[in-house]
């Protein structure tokens, strides 16, 4: 999850909402086949890699209409399938006028079943690096205005129905996985490149996998938050995240720059009932439980920084507190309480 907002921003915003403005552009000069053709050949061109597109529908009524069927992107030459990303269908409602001004301005956008993989090679290569992001030395002074000719964009709805996310560090066995992911937002832009966005994500399952496999749990997510593409930084302004039985509030940053990812964070809870806590354990860790009921309220207050460069990548601190602690063996008489 820790890459989804910003690879399906790049992603979507590059390929997909290019081609979409690619066939309504050229449909007007060109039978429909031959316009589909001339925008996933610029895609390609601008990816350095396949792009490829089955039916088309285009609707002029209330503003363009347009339906894409069986969307994929591939991988750069250098990685094989699965493919970066596919999608059952993509529906997009333009309105007409912002387009003559270079901005798009949508009432929908609708992605059916989309599947992002993201994988991350032992030597640092990955299947999220675009041409134009490969040669980046650096990110751009955050205070240095964004070009003028920037993407500008709002959605009065998004929906994403049915996703699948995964992202996968092939060096250090590591990964996540995000299964039948349900998304409903909108989208504003304040200025070029830059975007606002607020909504609701749900997830039916949450797979964590490394050296401790975590258990498999579904996601609720409440969030408001900015994202800047040319910094390649995303604020959460507000979060409230449920995950399991456990409801936390967040909000932070995240960035990718120099092929390095950065975040910091704040998280704070109230409440959280101990045995809910115990159950997000890995499993050789709740065993050492298994004989001993455990009840009582947790409350929090956390920061977290996280830098993957470095040797100790995350670091922690803040504070805890317990209250109407109980504690008992199972087959001994007795019970240890804290208030």
């Amino acid at each position: 999850m820790r890459r989804t907002l910003k690879i399906l921003a790049r992603t979507l915003g590059v390929v997909v909402v290019l081609l979409l403005l690619l066939v309504v552009g050229v449909k007007l000069f060109f039978p429909l086949e031959k316009a589909k053709q001339l925008a996933i050949d610029k895609a390609q061109e601008k990816l350095d890699r396949p792009v490829a597109v089955g039916e088309v529908e285009v609707s002029l009524a209330g503003g363009l209409g347009i339906k894409l069927k069986d969307v994929e992107v591939g991988n750069p030459p250098a990685l094989e399938s699965p493919p970066l990303l596919t999608a059952a269908a993509v529906d997009l409602k333009l309105a007409l006028w912002p387009l003559v001004k270079g901005e798009i301005q949508a009432d929908r956008l609708i992605i059916d079943e989309p599947r992002l993989e993201l994988v991350q090679l032992a030597d640092g290569t990955n299947n999220f690096t675009f041409p134009d992001e490969a040669g980046a030395a650096a990110a751009p002074d955050p205070g240095e205005a964004p070009p003028a000719d920037g993407l500008v964009a709002s959605f009065d709805q998004i929906r994403v129905n049915k996703g699948e996310v995964g992202f996968s560090d092939l060096a250090k066995d590591q990964g996540v996985r995000l299964f039948a992911l349900d998304l409903s937002a909108s989208l504003a832009s304040p200025g070029p490149d830059r975007f606002h966005t607020a909504g609701h994500m749900a997830l039916d399952s949450l797979q964590v996998q490394g050296p401790q496999r975590l258990p498999v749990m579904p996601l609720d997510l409440e969030f408001d938050a900015d994202y800047d593409l040319d910094l390649r930084q995303l604020t959460l302004g507000s979060a409230v995240v449920k995950l399991a039985d456990l409801a936390l509030n967040l909000e932070g940053e995240l960035s990718h720059r120099q092929d390095a990812l950065q975040a910091t964070g704040r998280d704070s809870a109230a409440d959280i009932p101990l045995a809910d806590l115990l159950s997000l354990l890995p499993a050789d860790q709740r065993e050492a439980f298994a004989e001993f009921d455990v009840d009582g309220k947790l409350g929090c207050r956390l920061e977290l920084a996280f830098v993957q460069v470095e040797a100790e990548p995350l670091d922690y601190r803040g504070s805890v507190t317990v209250r109407d602690l109980s504690f008992k063996h199972r087959e001994t008489p007795g019970a240890v309480s804290y208030t």
